[in-house]
């Protein structure tokens, strides 16, 4: 998760300065950049079986380059503090949902009577 770790620091720096006034092209690159992050980190929380990937995709539809999404200027300042404030809490609690993965314990292999298939008769 390293890799996406640092992908979400650059992330939220990005969201962070898109608060201030910037060129047109700023915006444009910022959502090809925070949707591949968001796209990314999707994948590894899928991969790892994390409940994470939903925000990420959310988000990423959010600031997805292709279909965009309209909003007025204090919509996306808020868009991108949330956003931002997200990837710097996953950067934070990240070891701690990775130590704190639910623990198998295995079932004897031996079938019950009563979990041993009936068959029908017809």
């Amino acid at each position: 998760m390293s890799s996406v770790r640092t992908l979400l620091i650059a992330g939220a720096v990005a969201l962070l300065l898109a608060i201030a006034p910037m060129p047109a092209e700023y915006y444009k690159a910022l959502r090809f950049f925070v949707c591949g992050i968001c796209t990314f980190a999707a994948y590894v929380s899928l991969r790892e079986q994390s409940m994470l990937a939903f925000p990420f995709l959310l988000a990423g539809m959010i600031f997805n380059p292709i279909v965009k999404v309209q909003m007025d200027r204090e919509i996306w300042i808020l868009a991108d503090l949330v956003v931002a404030a997200g990837f710097l809490a996953t950067v934070r609690l990240a070891p701690r949902l990775d130590a704190a993965k639910v623990v198998t314990i295995p079932v004897s292999s031996g079938a019950t009577p009563e979990a041993q298939p009936v068959e029908l008769s017809s």
